[in-house]
């Protein structure tokens, strides 16, 4: 066994001496429990209540271990608050007392899901974000020139200062990251930022060699400690790795909330609007009769879900449900002809924007159709969003499983784990069995 141990006492103790506090009975037992989780290779449920200090308990063997082993260990927590506080305020303590230990300052990086980071094809060709029917490019410039102080003004002036800010950042060699940004309304990030099912691709995108995402990608590759979001580590299990960087063993931060975010990041919706919005945006590649069938499967699917109450559905016969199948079967072939590449418009990126739009309508109409026995499907009704149907895993404890507890060395920590002074339910809703683990109150 190492010394991982007693070099992460050491670190501690010089972090708080750094911070000018006291030692904490509670903080150098977690850190112990962790580093002997560490070492041994084996899950370990933490609670730390406040005042405990547990950034700095995990933050520092997990960094000691990175160093020695020259593997990257992962930390994921529910918020971005919490992102925020590790990477301005724990992270950098921590750093520093375990490079009087281990001789460096360990390499560490923050990394989010792409919304978060600033697209330069959108900036750079000037094309807002259609989702929000906004004015996008010149006319916001032109908005901003003839509104005076309306609100098209304001939105028009805060697009124009993060575009000029994402060139800066370009030239310098940032990241473009969201947080670090100018102050900003929501509508107007979503004309410079891109969703996932949007974006061409470092390799088709022109503007790929420079892709902010793929920076912060390549960083988090040579890190020692990268510190995600419970979202992301649940794609990357659902999508075969692809969304983070190799890594050893994975500390679970807030982990009360994690079957939350992960179910969440496992679940779709789908509306008759949603389904129009994205048939118009296709149209330009398609033949006027699928375009036509397009619009009028959504107007179908709106009547069958008008028809049914809101709830859970169970039955493969539900007028939801063959609706599904409908718009599954259409969708299919717009995403066949939108891969020919035909029809009115010469635009390949809009084309493939547009495709992946339709994609992801014909793979959430066709998990809906299946009705699996692993998923629930629901109808909800929304004074504002109208209609629309629902999936979601009715367990996210075999995904977690399968694809995080059997393949890493987990660590899940909160100041609230367990239940009437238990660790089970927290340990069976994501999968991990009482042989695998050790408990630590």
């Amino acid at each position: 066994m190492s010394d991982l141990p007693g070099q992460a006492s050491q670190a501690l103790a010089a972090a708080v001496a750094a911070l000018g506090g006291t030692s904490r009975p509670g903080q150098q037992t977690m850190s112990d429990q962790v580093a002997a989780s560490l070492d041994e290779g084996v899950h370990l449920l933490v609670q730390a209540g406040t005042g405990t200090g547990k950034s700095l308990g995990y933050l520092i063997p997990a960094m000691i271990w990175a160093v020695g082993s020259k593997q990257t260990a992962l930390v994921a927590t529910a918020t971005l608050a919490l992102q925020a506080q590790l990477a301005h305020k724990d992270i950098p303590i921590a750093a520093r007392a375990v490079a009087s230990v281990v001789g460096r300052e360990p390499r560490t990086q923050i990394l989010k899901g792409r919304s978060n980071y600033i697209c330069l094809l959108r900036v750079r060709d000037q094309t807002g974000g259609e989702q929000d029917s906004l004015l996008g490019g010149a006319e916001l410039v032109e908005a901003v020139r003839d509104s005076g102080s309306d609100a098209t003004s304001s939105l028009g002036a805060e697009v124009i200062a993060l575009r000029e800010w994402a060139d800066d950042q370009a030239k310098d060699g940032g990241l473009a990251d969201r947080d670090d940004a100018p102050s900003h309304s929501p509508r107007a990030w979503a004309q410079v930022s891109v969703p996932v099912r949007e974006c061409l691709g470092a390799n088709v995108c022109p503007y790929g060699a420079e892709c902010f995402v793929e920076e912060a990608r390549a960083r988090a590759r040579q890190a020692d400690l990268v510190v995600t979001n419970h979202a992301l580590l649940a794609i990357n299990a659902m999508h075969g790795g692809t969304a983070l960087p190799e890594y050893g063993p994975v500390i679970i931060d807030e982990a009360h909330e994690l079957v939350n975010r992960v179910t969440g990041a496992a679940s779709s919706e789908l509306s008759a609007q949603q389904i129009g919005r994205v048939s118009k945006r296709a149209s330009a590649w398609l033949d006027d009769d699928l375009a036509t069938e397009l619009l009028e499967v959504a107007d179908t699917f709106a009547d069958a879900l008008a028809e049914v109450a809101p709830g859970r559905i169970t039955e493969p016969g539900s007028l939801a449900v063959e609706a599904a199948a409908l718009v599954r079967e259409v969708s299919r072939r717009a995403v066949s002809a939108l891969a020919t590449g035909s029809g009115q418009s010469s635009d390949p990126e809009q084309r493939q924007q547009a495709a992946s739009a339709m994609k992801e309508i014909f793979e959430i109409a066709e998990r809906m159709a299946r009705l699996d026995e692993h998923d629930v499907v629901w109808l909800s009704a929304h004074d504002r969003f109208g209609r629309q149907l629902n999936v979601a895993p009715l367990s996210v404890a075999g995904l977690m499983r399968e694809n995080v507890l059997e393949e890493h060395p987990t660590i899940l920590t909160s100041a609230t784990l367990t239940v009437g002074g238990a660790f089970e339910s927290m340990a069976g809703s994501v999968g991990l069995r009482r042989a695998d683990r050790i408990a630590a109150d």
